[in-house]
Order: C-alpha cells, then sequence, then structure tokens
C-alpha cells in the first residue's frame, strides 16, 4: 500500500477508520513521530479545520497523535439513532412476576 485510507465522515465511523489507519501503519512500519502527519494529511479541509478547533487552545502542532484522535473520535463516531432504539425499547414485554424495581436489572 503506498497511501494511507482517507476518511469520509459520510462513510464511516471514525472508530473504523483509526482501525484502518492503524492496520496501515502497522504494514507499512510508520515511525510513532509521522502518525499524526499521516492522519492530518488525509482528513478533508473541514474535517481538517475542526480537528483544530477541537484541540484549541493547543496548537496543532503541539498535540500528539492520540490527542488528535481523542478529539476527532468524540466529534465523528456515529451515535446510535434515538428512533430504533425507541421502537427496540417499546417492543419489549413485562415478564410475569418482575415488577418495576430497578435494582433487579430487567424491567420488561
Amino acid at each position: 500500500m503506498s497511501k494511507p485510507p482517507l476518511f469520509n465522515p459520510d462513510e464511516e465511523d471514525f472508530s473504523i477508520y483509526v482501525e484502518r489507519l492503524g492496520l496501515y501503519f502497522e504494514i507499512n512500519e510508520t515511525p510513532e513521530k509521522l502518525r499524526k502527519s499521516y492522519l492530518c494529511v488525509n482528513l478533508s479541509l473541514s474535517v481538517y479545520s475542526e480537528l483544530k478547533t477541537l484541540l484549541a487552545p493547543t496548537e496543532l502542532s503541539k498535540a500528539s497523535y492520540e490527542q488528535c484522535v481523542k478529539a476527532l473520535t468524540t466529534k465523528f463516531s456515529w451515535k446510535s439513532k434515538v428512533i430504533p432504539e425507541r421502537f427496540l425499547f417499546h417492543q419489549r414485554k413485562q415478564k410475569v412476576g418482575l415488577g418495576t424495581d430497578m435494582e433487579t436489572g430487567e424491567w420488561y
């Protein structure tokens, strides 16, 4: 592989991208000091700008690879969908003899 994978926030979760990028680093034996550079070069302009905003007041040049990944993970990880989760919750049935006691761990 000559180029690291590109990140597109519309197509994939950031945690999956980091996993793929890690595999790229492993295959190419990329040194630790170059990982942040590879990450930043393969972000779109909007995602790169968002990263700079997320890291403020720290400058991007002084941030570590791990700090960049953590910031982008909080921003670009997909959240669970509310409507499907609500549907699953309302499809549950209360079991016989089971009250609404929160200590049991199961309501329905």
